[in-house]
């Protein structure tokens, strides 16, 4: 698989092989297709950009965000719809105090059409 260490340009198209994959995007403007393999997709951003759109494809794939960015696009429908196949989400340390992440079943606003979640790790919360 590939692995790239930085972020790949907004408008880079990335189509990946059978191995596993590890990449970050950014707002892209462009598809990502990770394809089959258990794929790594790090977002670092809240939203993709015009056009922009990620299908992981095969394998078990997982989307990993901040929680900043998570909270931030678990609160909006738009997300949803340019993410798909994944079906991990790793989130990084929670603030503390209440955080609200919406992975629910089909509920308007989540994220539960960008990953059919099997597994979720959220690293810590911090103090």
């Amino acid at each position: 698989g590939s692995s790239f260490g930085t972020q790949l340009g907004t408008g880079v198209t990335f189509t990946g092989g059978p191995g596993g994959d590890s990449i970050t995007i950014g707002a892209t403007t462009k598809a990502i297709t990770p394809g089959a393999g258990d794929d790594t997709v790090t977002v670092a951003t809240t939203a993709l950009g015009s056009g922009g759109s990620v299908d992981a494809g095969d394998g078990t794939d997982t989307l990993s965000m901040t929680a900043a960015n998570a909270i931030s696009a678990s609160s909006a429908t738009t997300f949803e719809g340019v993410i798909s196949g994944f079906e991990r989400l790793s989130v990084g340390a929670v603030a503390a105090g209440s955080c609200s992440i919406t992975v629910g079943n089909c509920s308007a606003g989540s994220l539960s059409q960008a990953v059919k979640l099997n597994f979720a790790v959220i690293k810590a919360v911090a103090a």
